[in-house]
């Protein structure tokens, strides 16, 4: 009886939490222990993690949902802006490139002027839709009034523009809550009351004076994680960003008013939340000890079955997801408005759940035109459902992207495009990319066009020009490289059509042409001065079926994920051999047509949390027949490139017009950025190519089995990847490549891929 007076009647007490990143942990264990001691908590004030920790239990969450959500992987999704594998729409995806940075070219005041495209250095994809995943339903049980809550709550945001703090009790819970924790460059701000919010700690990270002037408690618990910002080193450019934002915040509680649990978590960083076992503790374990001092001043208390039946109340007012209306913003015409919403609605047309959402969601945002989604609700009383209110940023101003890799040895590479994309009830996409380099030079020009149909398709023209130099040196800086002793070039052009399979997986049907000349020399011995390429021409017609799949979780150096080819190609071809070493006359060969077939699987498996093993395999069978002399015949045959170092080397002994190959990848994870990896393949030609004084013939099947590897050094941000590698083989004619690349090395298509 006491105790139920007690919950009704006794002293009002506030719960203040201080931001700090993944130091609020230490908000769960404070929150825990005073559970476990039956104290009450009537109201809640945040500032960023604060925020996040106090209106997940304003919501009625409790500890123990608290503390699964924060150690979920979705929650990690949240701070790395990793996207969630199983919702990566492939068939949607751009063709990888190595660009590195993107310029949008927009019109101001009548000007052209350059902006970056990214202004967060994390990804706001997983997190947009999180938001509505999480605070929609707490936003309409309490009917957009904080004060209605579970637990009463505030957040507490910045207005830069105006330099002052924002208080937020009313309104989209899930708006308030990112707005408390959106600190500049790292996390993408929005906006409240048309103003950019900003994450609260800028200019108050411990809002005791927002609990006295909004709830005015009779006593009030501080939980500081937090501190003023100490001197940046020189080196420590984030330091020294934070102590020019930040400004001076008072964590003082007056005695008289209440009791602040103060934690020292100086080694913790701002995103350090898989230190959460060790945060937690320090907090649950110092609240306990604080405990006797708590309720020496604290009367009431809070019986907890009262208070699990008072948080299953209000879960009880959640209604769950479930959308009817869409409505669009941000797009220039009905036809954007309704691209949007068939890709959000797929198939579904009446009322759809949050799982179609999420589908629709990333399928939407898997297409490079649209460059950003924020989907936001309106519960609607009268049927139970929710309004879905898109705010939608397209991506359709003239991009300019450039990027590449310097190296030590020969393949340093520049990479520069300009693409341009256009919405209406279909996306067209225009790409004019290329490269240049000592061994490789590209142009291409790219056209798209998607029809967003129930089951989608898409149809894409394609031009391009590749120029590919192998040398024999393998070091730039050792002085002046030889003429590279093999030459290929190629004009080509292709007509494709794609459909998905699934969602990570896709059809293309091609049909082209392709105008080809192989340079070379027959003869070891040859005069620089003097010497000059045999060629072989090729006209080629053809057509291929592609299916092809790929989740990897990085463009060159993945560590999960698997990927997967199989392609069937039919081509004919006429060659003509246009000799300049050896004196005698042109050679046109007998038009042929061949098939071809080749499948790769490539994949990694975790062994440990630190350990991972990749696997690969791939088999390649053409029924082509030999060229005019050893060399031609050489360098048309399927090649065997599984490294990245090893796809601009020529090297005779791994080539084949039938092969199988297997590999082993043993990778160690030493942290979230650096890896070492080796690689090590084995290559079995079925059919080599044998060499009889410049003549081809077939030797013995299932002999010639050489052996490639590759061992790596990795660090890896974003698409930036710094590696040292060796890279060894047992043939000999190929000498082994020690080296440092920073940068992408990426090549374009070529014709016969």
């Amino acid at each position: 009886m006491f105790l139920s007076i007690q919950f009704c009647f006794g002293e009002k007490v506030g719960l203040v939490l201080s931001g700090g990143g993944a130091k609020g942990i230490a908000h769960i264990g404070v929150i825990k222990a005073l559970e476990e001691n039956n104290i009450p908590i009537d109201y809640i004030t945040g500032t960023s993690i604060g925020a996040v920790i106090g209106s997940l239990y304003a919501m009625g969450y409790s500890p123990e949902e608290m503390e699964e959500l924060i150690q979920s992987d979705a929650f990690n999704r949240w701070y790395t802006g990793k996207l969630e594998a199983g919702y990566q729409f492939y068939y949607k995806q751009a063709e990888p490139n190595p660009a590195l940075a993107h310029v949008e070219l927009v019109t101001l005041d009548s000007m052209v002027v350059a902006r970056t495209a990214a202004n967060s250095l994390v990804n706001p994809t997983q997190m947009n839709l999180a938001f509505v995943d999480i605070y929609s339903a707490g936003t309409a049980a309490c009917d957009n009034d904080f004060d209605s809550l579970f637990v009463p709550f505030r957040a507490v945001a910045s207005d830069v523009y105006n330099k002052k703090s924002i208080v937020l009790g009313k309104g989209d819970l899930g708006d308030a809550v990112r707005a408390s924790m959106s600190f500049p460059l790292v996390f993408k701000p929005i906006k409240i009351d048309s103003l950019l919010a900003f994450d609260g700690g800028i200019y108050d990270n411990f809002p005791y004076d927002v609990m006295r002037d909004e709830f005015n408690p009779d006593f009030v618990i501080g939980c500081n994680v937090s501190g003023n910002e100490p001197i940046p080193a020189d080196y420590d450019m984030l330091g020294q960003l934070r102590s020019m934002i930040m400004q001076k915040s008072n964590y003082d509680l007056p005695e008289e008013a209440g009791i602040k649990i103060e934690l020292k978590l100086d080694h913790i960083a701002l995103l350090d939340f898989h230190k959460y076992d060790e945060i937690y503790d320090l907090a649950y374990t110092t609240t306990i000890g604080m405990m006797d001092s708590i309720k020496g001043r604290i009367t009431a208390r809070r019986d907890t079955l009262q208070l699990q039946d008072k948080r299953a109340e209000f879960k009880g007012l959640m209604p769950p997801a479930r959308f009817n209306e869409i409505n669009v913003y941000g797009t220039r015409n009905k036809d954007q408005n309704e691209y949007i919403k068939r890709g959000i609605r797929m198939d579904q047309e009446n009322v759809f759940d949050y799982e179609q959402l999420k589908r629709g969601y990333f399928y939407l945002l898997s297409d490079d035109i649209i460059k950003e989604v924020i989907p936001k609700t309106e519960f609607n009383k009268s049927d139970s459902t929710y309004t879905l209110n898109l705010d939608v940023t397209l991506n359709d101003n003239p991009t300019v992207s450039v990027g590449g890799a310097l190296s030590t040895s020969y393949t340093s590479q520049l990479y520069a495009s300009l693409s341009y994309k256009q919405l209406g009830l279909q996306s067209v996409k225009y790409l004019l990319e290329g490269q240049i380099g000592k061994v490789y030079n590209n142009a291409q020009l790219t056209t798209q066009i998607e029809l967003p149909i129930k089951v989608p398709v898409s149809f894409q023209f394609q031009f391009a020009y590749n120029n590919i130099n192998y040398f024999r040196s393998n070091y730039i800086f050792k002085g002046d490289l030889n003429p590279a002793l093999n030459k290929e070039s190629e004009f080509f052009v292709k007509f494709k059509t794609s459909r998905p399979f699934r969602n990570s997986h896709k059809m293309v049907l091609s049909v082209g042409a392709v105008h080809h000349k192989d340079y070379y020399t027959q003869d070891n011995n040859i005069d620089l001065g003097s010497f000059k390429y045999d060629a072989t021409r090729r006209n080629v017609f053809g057509a291929s079926l592609k299916f092809t799949g790929n989740t990897f979780n990085s463009l060159q150096y993945p560590t999960s994920g698997h990927s997967e080819l199989l392609l069937a190609q039919i081509y004919t071809e006429s060659e003509l051999f246009m000799p300049q070493n050896r004196i005698s006359d042109e050679l046109e060969a007998v038009p042929q047509s061949w098939l071809q077939f080749s499948g790769v699987i490539d994949g990694y498996n975790n062994l440990s949390s630190d350990v991972v093993l990749g696997h690969y395999l791939s088999v390649y069978y053409s029924t082509r027949n030999l060229s005019s002399n050893y060399m031609a015949s050489i360098m048309q045959a399927g090649r065997f490139e599984p490294t990245v170092n090893s796809k601009l080397m020529f090297d005779p002994a791994f080539r084949s017009n039938a092969y199988v190959s297997a590999g082993v990848k043993p990778i160690y994870i030493i942290n979230n950025v650096l890896h070492l990896r080796s690689e090590m393949y084995a290559f079995l030609p079925i059919y080599p190519i044998m060499n009889d004084n410049g003549k081809a013939y077939i030797g013995d099947p299932f002999t010639q089995m050489q052996l490639m590897g590759e061992v790596s050094l990795v660090a890896q941000y974003g698409k930036i990847n710094c590696n040292v590698f060796y890279n060894f083989c047992s043939s000999d004619n190929h000498s082994s490549i020690f080296g440092v690349t920073i940068g992408l090395l990426m090549f374009n298509e070529r014709f016969f891929d």
